[in-house]
């Protein structure tokens, strides 16, 4: 379980701002109470992931949301990742509809499940590093 202290030491770790994206919460723990920051799991709990400290990072409720649970290699391949899907999800829904608590507007491609989108980036990662030797 995280306390608050842990979550003030992580917050303040962080500058207040999401390691992801750079927004900044403006150092106050308000950004925490009212869900525009988040605590991170790096590897998600469901997938082993644990509440140490080298585990936890500040986030975006954005970013939080759209890194979901899945594992990346490294925080720049998370970066990219997010990236990627604010790119492809950049659509007016996307605030209402990720942010705001993942609500759903009808059919449309923001329904594409988890592994498509990562298969998409995945795809994505490939064509920049370039064919393998």
């Amino acid at each position: 379980m995280i306390t608050i202290n842990k979550i003030l030491e992580i917050l303040a770790r962080d500058d207040y701002k999401c390691v992801y994206c750079g927004y900044d919460a403006g150092a106050s723990l308000d950004a925490w109470r009212h869900g525009s920051m988040c605590i991170d799991h790096f590897i998600p709990r469901s997938r082993g992931g644990t509440d140490d400290d080298s585990n936890l990072f500040a986030a975006c409720g954005a970013c939080n949301s759209a890194k979901a649970a899945n594992v990346f290699d490294d925080l720049s391949q998370a970066r990219r990742f997010i990236a990627f899907y604010k790119r492809e999800y950049s659509r007016p829904w996307f605030e209402t509809n990720v942010v705001g608590r993942k609500r759903t507007l009808g059919p449309g491609p923001w329904f594409e499940s988890g592994a498509v989108v990562r298969a998409r980036f995945q795809a994505e990662e490939t064509a920049r590093r370039g064919p393998s030797v």
